[in-house]
């Protein structure tokens, strides 16, 4: 087959494994595309928070030197799909997990499962600063998410800026 630059991994329907290309500016890491980057890259995470007492909005941007970006497309009902996405959480300064579909997120680090968010379909989950950060992984150290969705085909997605330089 010819090369797929839609920036999209396959899933393998057969055995469940995903299919993926490596290329000079992006790294493909089991199961996601992370782009590496070596200049400033910025992030802005914009909140809302509606009451009939009103609205409350802010923006925050986060820069750094490196930004991990990884999006995974299952198949209805994908169980214990595995991304390989390191995350130093004392060098992160954003996180964002989505999904389309109610999706979980197994938190690992190494083999050693360290917390299980639950994603509800289309409603990000935002952290900002390695506090916040660290109530989402509960580890200083992640190494691979485990992913698995409702019974409907969904995408997951990850966002985060970390600071990788000197």
């Amino acid at each position: 087959g010819g090369d797929d630059f839609s920036g999209r991994n396959k899933l393998n329907e057969r055995d469940g494994t995903m299919n993926m290309k490596r290329w000079t500016v992006m790294v493909a890491v089991m199961g996601a595309v992370a782009t590496l980057s070596a200049v400033a890259v910025t992030h802005n995470i914009l909140t809302s928070y509606q009451t009939a007492a009103g609205s409350l909005t802010g923006t925050a941007s986060v820069t750094s030197d490196t930004e991990q970006n990884a999006d995974v497309t299952m198949t209805s009902g994908g169980t214990n799909v595995v991304l390989a996405v390191p995350i130093n959480v004392s060098n992160a300064l954003s996180l964002a997990l989505f999904s389309t579909t109610d999706c979980t997120v197994a938190m690992y680090n190494g083999t050693t499962a360290t917390k299980t968010n639950t994603l509800l379909a289309n409603t990000p989950t935002v952290a900002v600063g390695s506090n916040a950060i660290w109530l989402v992984c509960v580890s200083n150290t992640i190494t691979s998410l485990k992913l698995s969705c409702s019974s409907n085909a969904c995408t997951f997605s990850l966002r985060s800026v970390v600071h990788n330089g000197p």
